[in-house]
């Protein structure tokens, strides 16, 4: 019996762009650190985030938002609010421009 995939709603921005890749895919390391224990989870955040939907990924937020010294290294691109806290802590601490200075 096969089963029926359901693709999830994406974010209006990404969903229009022929080629949706994130520009941080290289750096982030996330998915080659799960490949060898954790196959499938790799393969799924790298399909549903760093090449369908990389808007919606936490640790692209704080690549962005931040840099790279900010994002934890166990991250989860669906764990948008721990990526928000982290964002604005360092923000209210004044730490903001020393983590952009270390990129």
């Amino acid at each position: 019996m096969e089963v029926e995939k359901v693709k999830k709603p994406m974010d209006e921005s990404v969903k229009n762009k022929p080629d949706a890749l994130c520009p941080f895919r290289e750096q982030c390391g996330l998915v080659e650190m799960l490949q060898e224990k954790m196959t499938e989870l790799s393969q799924r955040i790298y399909n549903n985030y760093c090449t369908r939907a990389p808007s919606q990924c936490a640790r692209r937020q704080l690549y962005e938002e931040i840099g790279a010294c900010a994002v934890p290294p166990l991250m989860l691109p669906g764990q948008i609010n721990w990526a928000h806290q982290i964002a604005e802590e360092l923000k209210e601490s004044g730490t903001v421009s020393e983590h952009a200075k270390t990129q």
